[in-house]
């Protein structure tokens, strides 16, 4: 009789911990950003109102860049994403941080929450779009940092408040429009 009992008590704890342990298997997961595509304008203002594309350094007055991503939580738990920026990084070191604004993405079921401070929550197993667009300097700055840049990052920072990084692109910026105006030659 008690043989059945500790044989009932073992299967209890085995059960137990076999769903502890499936749980905590399907709560692992990450969020898989895409960056679906990257738009960047130089520019400056003839006037008020015009905006006129660059041709050069000099000419320069504004930088301006869109974003596209997709998102996908693997994770069986909802997954954030925090403090969202555009870093700009020569090599190594880091020359400029920039708070894009994010546009809402479609919704799902309520769940997806964006909003102007760089906070998004992404809900398990979905795929969502987003897009982040921004313009350097917001006011009265300079664009000393972009010139000096060679690439771009993403970041944001996680729920278990760890810094996240992907690449946008490489390109040295000091050569922009030598390298530019040799693929407009070709396009045109």
């Amino acid at each position: 009789m008690w043989i059945e009992a500790a044989i009932g008590v073992a299967g209890t704890l085995m059960g137990t911990a076999l769903g502890w342990g499936l749980n905590e298997l399907s709560s692992r997961g990450k969020v898989n950003v895409c960056i679906t595509s990257w738009e960047e304008r130089f520019y400056y203002r003839e006037d008020f109102i015009h905006e006129i594309a660059s041709q050069s350094i000099e000419q320069t007055e504004f930088y301006d860049y869109e974003m596209s991503a997709d998102l996908y939580n693997s994770s069986s738990n909802q997954r954030i994403m925090r403090d969202i920026k555009i870093v700009f990084k020569d090599g190594k070191a880091q020359l400029k941080e920039s708070t894009p604004m994010i546009s809402s993405p479609a919704q799902s079921k309520g769940y997806i929450t964006p909003s102007r401070n760089g906070c998004m929550n992404i809900p398990p197993k979905t795929i969502l779009s987003f897009n982040i667009c921004g313009r350097e300097p917001h006011s009265g700055g300079d664009l000393d940092f972009i010139w000096k840049a060679k690439s771009i990052y993403l970041n944001y920072i996680d729920e278990h408040n760890k810094v996240k990084s992907i690449k946008i692109k490489d390109e040295d910026f000091s050569h922009y429009f030598d390298n530019h105006k040799s693929e407009d030659s070709q396009n045109g």
